[in-house]
Order: structure tokens, then sequence, then C-alpha cells
């Protein structure tokens, strides 16, 4: 419990389908960012809406701004002091295809994105390194567009992992992925032309360990 009263949740950051096989020597069943969880009524549906909690913000470093421009790329990385493998990176834009790249020297990456016919959210990581230690760890994972209006997005990245919340946690979704190197770059784009950024930040986390 926070001291609000709030209730803060976090979510098992592993899939039963290959958690047994990860390729990893220690670690196999972290935990997601804490989560806000709350019950919210969009059109004639109720949705549960997951926000990352903002207790995140003790763990904020230095950050990076984009300033809002209409392009077919921002590549924010270029402005960095600090490596973005473990930071936060929160954005809003126009509500056509976007792709937001997160990758490392390697040529290996994560594609985050939106894709406005099929009003769906995805994450692609089929080059994000090492994929071939089980055929259930699907490459590509969708969720729908429930919101509108520009695309908001918050997405928390730690090394091995990426969490993604969507129009203030309304679509959500969670993936690992094994790279050879950390991240190093991060960039966002359109596949079909300029597309219209309001906001791109990137914040570092620092480590909750001492």
């Amino acid at each position: 419990n926070a001291p609000d009263g709030r209730k803060i949740f976090s979510g098992w950051l592993n899939n039963w389908a290959y958690a047994q096989v990860l390729p990893t020597q220690k670690w196999r069943g972290a935990l997601t960012s804490p989560r806000d969880l709350s019950l919210v009524h969009v059109g004639d549906s109720y949705f549960v809406r997951s926000r990352l909690s903002r207790e995140i913000a003790a763990l904020a470093g230095k950050s990076a701004t984009a300033p809002p421009s209409t392009s077919d790329t921002v590549d924010i990385s270029k402005a960095l002091s600090f490596s973005p493998a473990v930071s936060l990176i929160e954005g809003t834009v126009e509500a056509k295809d976007f792709i937001l790249r997160l990758g490392n020297k390697k040529g290996q990456h994560v594609l985050i994105g939106y894709q406005a016919k099929q009003n769906e959210f995805y994450v692609d990581r089929s080059q994000s390194g090492d994929t071939a230690f089980s055929p259930n760890f699907f490459p590509r994972n969708r969720a729908p567009r429930i919101g509108t209006g520009p695309v908001r997005f918050q997405v928390v990245a730690d090394v091995s992992a990426v969490e993604v919340f969507f129009d203030e946690g309304l679509s959500v979704l969670t993936n690992l992925f094994f790279p050879d190197e950390p991240v190093s770059s991060v960039m966002l784009y359109s596949p079909d032309g300029l597309v219209k950024t309001d906001t791109l930040k990137i914040t570092e986390l620092k480590s909750i360990w001492k």
C-alpha cells in the first residue's frame, strides 16, 4: 500500500510458455514496474487502466527532451549524456503509423509502434537478439487501441525488458528481449512519411540497488 492509500501492483515479468528456458543464468522471474490499477468507463464498456505508479519518479536522473516537430525521424539519443538502456521514454504523437526503435550498436532492436489502419499497438522483438531458445517466444505482440486522439505513451526500458503504457494505461504491452549488448539508441520515425510529435522525452532511471 502507498502512504496515500493507493494499492500498488506488480506483475510477473515472464511467461510460462518459455519461463524454464530463458537464456539467463540467474534471473528467471522478475517483476514489472509498480502500477496503479483502476476501472474506467470508455464508450459502452469498462476497462482496467494500468498506469505506471508515480513512485517511479524517485529513480529519475538526467533527462533530454526533443522539441515538437513534424518530421519523418526524430533521433533523441543524439542528445543523451546517459545510457538509454534503463530509462523512461515519454511522448505524444499524431495518431498515424509510427515506430519507436530501441537499438544497439550490433543492429539488434525492439520496435514499438502503432498501426492506424488496424487501430492497434505492437511490440516487435523479432530482431532483438536471442530469439531461438523457444518456439513460443513470439516475435510480435499486439494490443487494440482503446483511446482516441493523439497517441500518448510511456516506455520503461530496463536492459532486457520493455513495458509500454499507451493512452495513460488503457493499452499495455510488456515484453522481455535478450540483446547481446545494451540499448544505445532511441529513434522515433514514421514508415509512411511525416509524423507530428508534440512531446518526446527520455529520462535516466537509476538503480534501486544500493
